[in-house]
C-alpha cells in the first residue's frame, strides 16, 4: 500500500463543512508515520479522544498501560503490523516502539459525538453504535489481521491518500465522507469477529459511557456530594472528563440551565429542606450549603422561593411539609 502524503494545514471552514463536522461529532482523521530507533525508547502518552489505528506499512510493538490488574497486566504488549487494528480509549497511556525500521498507520481520533447537533440526532446516534462497536470498552484492544487483504478497506484508504493529495473543491466534506466510511467499515468487521452477545453488552455500556446524560448525571452526583464546598467549575468538569465549556453545554442542552446556576439552586432545596424539618438557625443552615453568610443566602433564598427562609420554614411548619 502507498505511503500517504504529509498531512497539509486545514482551510477555513464553510458552513456546510462545520455542519459536516458537526455531524460526526468533531471527527478528526489524520494520517501519520512514526519512526523510532530501538536505542530510543520513548515514553507513555495520551490522547483527550479515543483513537482508531490501523497499520498500513511496517510493523512495531504498541505497548498500552491500563488502571487495573497486576503490574504485569497493567503493561501490555501487541505486535502491530499492516492490516492489525488498535482501539485505544480517551486518556489510555500507549507508546509505539519500532526497532526495526518504519511503521505507517492509519489514525482517526474521535471527538465528541455530544457536540452534534439536535436536528441530526438520530445520525448521531447511528454514529454512538459505530463507535461503541469499534470501542467495545477497550476490549480487545488490538484486532489482529483485521483488515489485512481486505479489498474494500484498501480502496478507501487509497481514495482517502487521492483527495488528500490534489486539494480540489469539497476536500473536507469529500475526505469526512471517507473517514465514516473507514469507520463504519471498521466497526461491522469487528463485529463480525465477536460472539454477538458479548458485542451487544459491550455496545450498550459504551454508548451510555458516550451519552450525553451519562456526564450530567455524574457532574450531578459530584455536585451533590460537594453542596456544601465552593466546588470550582474547573475541577468538576475535570472530575467528569470534559471541558468547561463542553460540561456547560451539555447541562445546558440536559437541563436547561448552566452548571452553578443548577448548583446553587440544589443548595436552596437542601435548605428549604432543613427549614422545614429541623429548628436550625437560618444562619448555620445557610453556612451548611455552602453560602459565605447569612444575608446572601437569605436573597438567594427569597428569588428562588418568593419568600424569606423565615416565611418559608413558618409557612412549611403550618402545613406540615416542606414546600418544594
Amino acid at each position: 500500500m502507498a505511503r500517504p502524503p504529509a498531512a497539509e494545514p486545514r482551510a477555513p471552514q464553510s458552513g456546510v463543512e462545520m455542519a459536516f463536522d458537526a455531524l460526526l461529532g468533531g471527527v478528526i482523521d489524520r494520517i501519520f508515520t512514526g519512526h523510532q530507533a530501538s536505542r530510543e525508547v520513548p515514553g507513555f502518552h495520551t490522547h483527550t479522544g479515543e483513537q482508531v489505528l490501523v497499520g498500513l506499512e511496517g510493523e512495531g510493538t504498541l505497548e498500552i498501560q491500563r488502571q487495573a490488574g497486576t503490574a504485569q497486566e497493567r503493561r501490555a504488549s501487541f505486535r502491530f503490523a499492516e492490516g492489525d487494528v488498535a482501539v485505544l480509549g480517551t486518556d489510555k497511556p500507549h507508546r509505539w516502539i519500532t526497532p526495526t525500521g518504519e511503521l505507517v498507520v492509519l489514525a482517526i481520533n474521535l471527538g465528541p459525538r455530544e457536540a452534534a447537533p439536535r436536528k441530526l440526532e438520530p445520525l448521531a446516534q447511528d454514529y454512538e453504535v459505530v463507535a461503541a462497536s469499534l470501542l467495545g470498552g477497550g476490549i480487545p484492544e488490538v484486532y489482529p489481521g483485521l483488515v489485512k487483504g481486505d479489498a474494500e478497506f484498501t480502496r478507501l484508504v487509497e481514495q482517502y491518500q487521492a483527495e488528500s493529495r490534489v486539494r480540489r473543491p469539497g476536500v473536507r466534506i469529500r475526505v469526512g465522507a471517507l473517514a465514516l466510511e473507514i469507520l463504519v467499515h471498521l466497526a461491522r468487521r469487528c463485529v463480525a469477529t465477536d460472539p454477538q452477545r458479548v458485542l451487544d453488552e459491550r455496545r450498550a455500556a459504551t454508548i451510555e459511557r458516550l451519552a450525553p446524560r451519562h456526564y450530567v448525571e455524574r457532574a450531578r452526583v459530584i455536585m451533590h456530594a460537594n453542596y456544601r464546598t465552593n466546588l470550582p467549575l474547573e475541577a468538576l468538569a475535570e472530575q467528569v472528563g470534559l471541558s468547561v465549556t463542553h460540561l456547560h453545554r451539555l447541562f445546558v442542552a440536559e437541563l436547561g440551565q448552566p452548571p452553578m446556576q443548577y448548583m446553587r439552586q440544589y443548595r436552596l432545596r437542601r435548605a428549604a429542606e432543613a427549614l422545614a424539618g429541623t429548628e436550625r438557625p437560618v444562619a448555620q443552615i445557610a453556612r451548611d450549603v455552602g453560602f459565605a453568610s447569612a444575608e446572601r443566602f437569605a436573597k438567594a433564598f427569597r428569588q428562588y422561593f418568593q419568600q424569606s427562609p423565615r416565611m418559608y420554614r413558618a409557612t412549611a411548619l403550618k402545613e406540615g411539609r416542606a414546600l418544594l
